[in-house]
């Protein structure tokens, strides 16, 4: 009972991000697309690296909050409410990523003969 739960939370979670970006609040589109950013980088650092938890989950929110940081500094004024909504939001999916990644996968393979790339995304049930 308690593994559906676990599953359902990060399904949802995945799905809410999702939502996120297409709201109307800029702060909810912030916190969103870098808990998305933050749950793929976790989820890069653990297939690609021998890093522990927590190091693993701080350099994933860092990872995750550089495309905010950059968007920030491009603009004309630094909005640092938005910048707080990154950096939470990169914690939040990195945090995600890091409890749910033995149920819930995002993985990432290159095939040189065939020249393509692919994203998979797994299920453990």
């Amino acid at each position: 009972m308690l593994n559906r739960l676990i599953k359902f939370v990060a399904v949802m979670v995945l799905v809410v991000s999702g939502h996120a970006v297409a709201a109307d609040n800029t702060s909810l589109q912030h916190f969103g697309v870098s808990a998305t950013l933050g749950y793929i980088s976790e989820s890069f650092l653990q297939q690609n690296t021998q890093w522990e938890v927590p190091e693993r989950v701080y350099a994933a929110a860092a990872l995750a909050s550089i495309p905010g940081l950059v968007k920030e500094l491009s603009d004309p004024v630094f909005d640092t409410e938005d910048m707080a909504y990154n950096v939470a939001g990169a914690l939040f999916g990195a945090w995600v990523g890091q409890h749910f990644n033995k149920y819930v996968f995002v993985g990432f393979e290159r095939d040189d003969d065939m020249n393509a790339s692919a994203i998979g995304f797994k299920l453990k049930f």
